[in-house]
């Protein structure tokens, strides 16, 4: 099933940060349940490269 969802850059962000702190656990019921994480985060964090985000030290991703 596919379907669409409008988000901020700033929920965005926080999703993408949250894949990083997965337990071994948590990554392994997401992949059983919904699909591969790793593939999310590297849909998502290209999202994020294609966009203005600026962090809150007013720099953009590439800076980082």
């Amino acid at each position: 099933m596919s379907f669409q969802v409008k988000l901020t850059e700033s929920e965005l962000n926080i999703i993408y940060s949250s894949l990083h702190y997965l337990t071994r656990g948590q990554e392994k019921l997401l992949n059983a349940q919904y699909g591969s994480v790793p593939a999310l985060h590297d849909k998502i964090a290209e999202l994020l490269m294609n966009t203005n985000v600026t962090t809150r030290h007013g720099g953009d991703m590439d800076a980082l």
